[in-house]
C-alpha cells in the first residue's frame, strides 16, 4: 500500500511541475500581453495604443499567478512513509509540509525562466528597444525608454528572483509560505504597477527627459 501512495504521489507531482514548466515557458510571453494593457510611450514620439480591461487580462493573472504557486512542487507530508502520502500525526500537514527536491529544482530554474522570459519578452514586443538610424527616438537619451522598461518588467523580474530564494529554503520554510510568496509578489506588484501607472507613472514618461 506505501508503495501504490508513493507512486501515486510522485505521479501527481510530475504533472504539476510539468504543468508548472510549460506555464513559466510561457511566462514571458504573457507577461508581455499584459503590457497591452497599460499605456506605453513610444521613445521615438507618442504613445502605443492600450486595451481595455477585459476577461482575457483576468485569465492570464490568474494563470500565471496559479503557475508561480505550482512550481513549488506538491507538500512532502513526514510520516511512517516517505511518499508524502500519509500526514505528520499531530500536525496540521498544510502548515508544516516541506517541499521536495525535485521541486526546488523546478522553482529555481523557474526563477531564471521567469527573469529571463519577462525580459525577452519586453525587448520583442518593444523592437524600438533596440533602437537604430531607422528608429529615432524623440530625445537624444530616447527618453523614457530605460525607467519605463524598469517599470513595466519589474513585477515579472522581482517574481522571478523571489522563486530563486525560496528554492534555496526548500528545507528551512514551509511548503506553503515557498509557493504563495512568489504568486503573491507578482500579483501585488501587477496591482501596484496598474494603479499607479496612468495617475504617476505616465505623466512622467510623457514628460520631458529627467
Amino acid at each position: 500500500m506505501n508503495g501504490e501512495r508513493r507512486a501515486g504521489f510522485l505521479a501527481a507531482q510530475a504533472c504539476v511541475l510539468v504543468a508548472a514548466t510549460i506555464g513559466l515557458v510561457a511566462f514571458g510571453w504573457a507577461s508581455a500581453g499584459l503590457n497591452t494593457y497599460l499605456m506605453v510611450v513610444d521613445p521615438r514620439g507618442g504613445s502605443d495604443p492600450r486595451k481595455a480591461l477585459d476577461l482575457t487580462w483576468a485569465a492570464i493573472v490568474v494563470w500565471l499567478s496559479l503557475t508561480l504557486v505550482a512550481a513549488a512542487g506538491l507538500p512532502r507530508r513526514r510520516g511512517s512513509d516517505q511518499s508524502g502520502a500519509r500526514p505528520l500525526q499531530g500536525r496540521t500537514p498544510w502548515v508544516q509540509a516541506r517541499g521536495g527536491a525535485g521541486a526546488a529544482v523546478v522553482q529555481l530554474f523557474g526563477g531564471l525562466v521567469v527573469i529571463g522570459g519577462t525580459l525577452l519578452g519586453y525587448f520583442l514586443s518593444h523592437p524600438y528597444t533596440f533602437g537604430g538610424p531607422d528608429t529615432p527616438c524623440a530625445y537624444t537619451s530616447c527618453w523614457p525608454l530605460r525607467p519605463q522598461a524598469v517599470a513595466l518588467t519589474a513585477p515579472g523580474v522581482v517574481a522571478g528572483l523571489v522563486m530563486i530564494v525560496m528554492a534555496f529554503l526548500v528545507n528551512r520554510r514551509p511548503w506553503w509560505f515557498r509557493a504563495a510568496t512568489p504568486a503573491a509578489t507578482w500579483l501585488l506588484l501587477l496591482l501596484l504597477q496598474y494603479a499607479i501607472w496612468d495617475p504617476y507613472l505616465l505623466p512622467v514618461f510623457q514628460g520631458p527627459p529627467r
